[in-house]
């Protein structure tokens, strides 16, 4: 079980008839209602249409925010996957781009899950480079511009919940606003019979995602066109898994209308210096951390100007302890 969203592989693992398989595997039209696999995600309440107490947003205040890489860095530690840090958050340089979106589930004021979508830029490029270099170039080769959906946590008290397909759909609202081509994701074995319940396919697999720590990865891929294709064809009211997906992350998606203020706000929050202050500068020592191929990639993304006043106030924050 991956414990940072409680997804076991015999819950979703499901032996797939091959009528329901095209030749080069993918998901093709189930002539014959819904799956095992899709029947179990339902009854685990994976499909409801909204969580009950539970709000689904874009983090965009340094407090969500903070909250959010705090979850991300005690569920990391639980897993042995990183030190302690003295600041308690787990940031990283894509997480300091203006271009990535911090998907967060809020109950009672408080995060209880998170994800974040990484949208491919040329300077940074996207977290399963590393891992995957050559089915990266092969799939930038088409042309396709790529997102890339990581940082999966949720509270253990909200695993086996609709909050995973949530913020999953919420990422796809997102990518696809953002004339995505493609949507990634490098999972653990245990995930993939999750994702592909989702079209998603596996294009790749790591021995491990880390040198200290078995931690086994496939690299798995979804691309909208062809998605968007066979959705098409699907009638509305048929009962079967792609009506189901069809409903769910295209006709009665609540976040694609969504993704527009959200955007506003998160623009308005990298354009604030008193918010990159406060999540980069005063509640961690990010910026200090960084090499100098970051903060030059950090400089472009948020502009000469506001980079400057914030590494001056880094500098004034490290050497005297003042905020």
């Amino acid at each position: 079980m991956d414990i940072r969203t409680g997804i076991t592989e015999n819950m979703v693992t499901d032996d797939v008839s091959e009528s329901s398989k095209s030749r080069d595997g993918s998901l093709s039209l189930r002539p014959q209602g819904k799956s095992r696999r899709m029947r179990l995600l339902e009854k685990m309440g994976c499909f409801r249409n909204g969580t009950h107490a539970v709000n689904i947003l874009r983090a965009t205040s340094a407090d969500d925010l903070y909250d959010a890489f705090r979850l991300v860095h005690d569920s990391y530690l639980e897993q042995d996957y990183l030190f302690p840090r003295f600041s308690g958050l787990h940031l990283r340089i894509f997480e300091a781009m203006p271009e990535t979106a911090v998907f967060i589930a809020k109950a009672n004021n408080k995060v209880v899950a998170v994800t974040c979508l990484i949208m491919d830029t040329g300077d940074l490029g996207l977290p399963s480079d590393k891992l995957f270099p050559e089915v990266m170039s092969s799939l930038r080769s088409n042309s396709c511009k790529l997102s890339e959906i990581t940082r999966w946590t949720i509270s253990p008290e909200y695993r086996r919940t609709a909050i995973m397909t949530e913020l999953l759909r919420a990422c796809f609202a997102h990518a696809v606003a953002h004339d995505g081509g493609a949507m990634l994701a490098a999972v653990s074995h245990a995930h993939q019979a999750f994702y592909e319940t989702f079209c998603f396919k596996t294009v790749g697999s790591e021995p491990s995602s880390s040198p200290d720590i078995d931690d086994p990865v496939i690299l798995v891929h979804l691309p909208f066109d062809e998605f968007f294709e066979q959705m098409t064809a699907v009638p509305d009211h048929e009962p079967g898994d792609e009506a189901v997906l069809k409903s769910y992350f295209v006709s009665h998606n609540p976040y694609h209308e969504r993704v527009g203020p959200w955007q506003e706000s998160a623009q308005a929050a990298f354009s604030d210096r008193v918010f990159l202050r406060q999540l980069f500068v005063e509640r961690t020592n990010f910026l200090t951390e960084c090499t100098d191929e970051e903060l030059t990639v950090i400089r472009q993304h948020w502009g000469e100007e506001i980079f400057l006043d914030i590494m001056g106030h880094n500098i004034i924050h490290g050497t005297f302890g003042i905020n």
